[in-house]
């Protein structure tokens, strides 16, 4: 992966704005070889404390492709969730969220974990977890798993939603910033990120990730030629 530091060699990483229709980030664009072009990873100034690789290929595509629906502020939600704002045809600003990869955690090593076994539904045990996201305090909400646990207050069944319903609801309240957010994720995560949006009062757009993919490295090829 380009600009990752497990791959076989280092890549300077850019820093946005990055324009769909130039692909131009402070100076640079799509790099075009015969047979591949790379696309610009991109990092925030001025020190590269946020990094985006490959997420920025489906926000571009979505401000590029007129049938994608244009909203200011977009998430990416996966292992990290990609949190962009998004300004004419630019990537203005972005945030990320290591969401995902942190119910991964807890469902593997925390002491929660035999909790969070079960099957994730966006339904009122999720919901509520979105809810009590709102108070501030996820890690004493994700301690409260194991209270509710212990004293019998939730089915066991609705533990793992309970507690997913926490961190995506800690994540949206800290990142969405608009009354509309387009979602791009699969049909796992997607149904998800829209309940807790929802919850919120912020109404979601949901696009599906592999195919706004498909869109940005096509369009890409397109604006290398």
């Amino acid at each position: 992966m380009i600009g990752s530091t497990r791959g076989h060699g280092r890549c300077r990483l850019l820093s946005y704005a990055l324009r769909w229709a130039t692909g131009r980030t402070s100076g640079s664009r799509w790099r075009r070889t015969p047979g591949s072009c790379l696309a610009p990873a991109t990092a925030t100034p001025p020190h590269g404390d946020v990094i985006m690789r490959g997420e920025e290929v489906q926000f571009l595509a979505r401000c590029g492709s007129g049938h994608y629906l244009q909203t200011p502020c977009s998430a990416s939600p996966a292992p990290t969730a990609k949190w962009a704002q998004l300004v004419d045809d630019a990537i203005a600003s972005f945030e990320t969220a290591m969401t995902g990869e942190m119910f991964d955690l807890l469902r593997t090593h925390a002491l929660i974990a035999p909790q969070l076994q079960g099957e994730i539904k966006p339904g009122s045990a999720f919901r509520e977890g979105v809810a009590a996201a709102r108070g501030g305090d996820l890690l004493g909400g994700l301690f409260g798993v194991r209270a509710d646990a212990l004293l019998k207050r939730r089915p066991a069944n609705q533990m793992a939603s309970y507690a997913s319903g926490l961190l995506i609801g800690a994540d949206c309240v800290a990142h969405a910033t608009h009354t509309v957010v387009t979602v791009l994720a699969d049909n796992r995560l997607g149904p998800l990120y829209a309940t807790a949006l929802d919850e919120l009062g912020i109404t979601s757009r949901n696009i599906d990730s592999q195919a706004a993919f498909v869109a940005g490295i096509v369009a890409i090829r397109e604006l290398s030629r």
